[in-house]
Order: C-alpha cells, then sequence, then structure tokens
C-alpha cells in the first residue's frame, strides 16, 4: 500500500507516466474509471522501490 491506487492501474503503468525527480506519476485518464488524469504523489519509500526495480 506505498502509492494507495488500485493493483490494475500499477499493473498496467508505464515508465513514461513516471517523474521520479519530482516524485510524481500521472496516471492517464484513459486507464482512470473517473475519465481524467490523476496525479499520485510518491512517497521515499515508493521511489527507492521504483529506483530499485528500474535499475
Amino acid at each position: 500500500m506505498i502509492t494507495g491506487v488500485r493493483t490494475i492501474e500499477l499493473r498496467a503503468a508505464l515508465w513514461s507516466e513516471f517523474d521520479l525527480g519530482n516524485a510524481i506519476w500521472e496516471i492517464p485518464a484513459e486507464r482512470m474509471k473517473i475519465c481524467r488524469s490523476h496525479l499520485v504523489p510518491l512517497s521515499t519509500q515508493a521511489l527507492d522501490l521504483f529506483n530499485e526495480v528500474r535499475s
């Protein structure tokens, strides 16, 4: 529960949606039930995990 998003949104994520420098993940509107993009602030723990997975 590091990001607080639904698992389907996380599984469908693309690296291009992440701005790790600014600790933001933008989920595009096409994948959101609310039909608008959603900005997810990334915690230090989430950034650490994403950086580890990416390397």
